[in-house]
């Protein structure tokens, strides 16, 4: 009787693990340059993510455009390398950075977000479009902030 209770709670134990694992994280979806023109669904509140490379040195820089169901809450440059002493000695050698956008979904229905790389001038060289289906939801999360500062 004991070894069956025993088993019992250490079955109970290991899919209370195994369940935590696959829990959806809170952490907000990430999109690069690989999702140009995607369609993403997500809950009211949501925070997303958008991180797109550029080059400063050069006078390249990503500027966003968000409809009204969307609020940029954060648009800061970093570095291509996460460590400031590897970033300043490969500054020569890879002059890159990348341009962080934290857009929280507090509109629902369709939006749409436009990042536009442009030049010094102001010229449009390339675009990124995401569109968003923003869902109603009964709970909204806190505020979470995702790119290094």
């Amino acid at each position: 009787m004991v070894n069956f209770r025993l088993a019992t709670l250490a079955l109970a134990a290991i899919a209370l693990i195994f369940s935590l694992g696959f829990m959806r994280m809170s952490y907000p979806p990430v999109l690069t340059e690989a999702d140009n023109n995607a369609t993403i669904v997500v809950s009211q509140g949501t925070l997303i993510e958008i991180r797109l490379h550029e080059r400063p040195d050069s006078g390249l820089i990503w500027c966003i455009e968000a409809s009204e169901g969307l609020a940029v809450e954060r648009d800061i440059a970093l570095p291509s390398f996460p460590d400031p002493i590897v970033s300043i000695r490969h500054m020569v050698k890879n002059p890159y950075g990348i341009r962080c956008f934290d857009i929280r979904a507090i509109g629902r229905g369709h939006q749409n977000v436009t990042c536009t790389l442009e030049s010094l001038q102001g010229w449009p060289i390339e675009k990124f479009v995401l569109h968003v289906e923003v869902e109603k939801s009964d709970v909204i999360p806190p505020a979470v902030k995702s790119c290094i500062t």
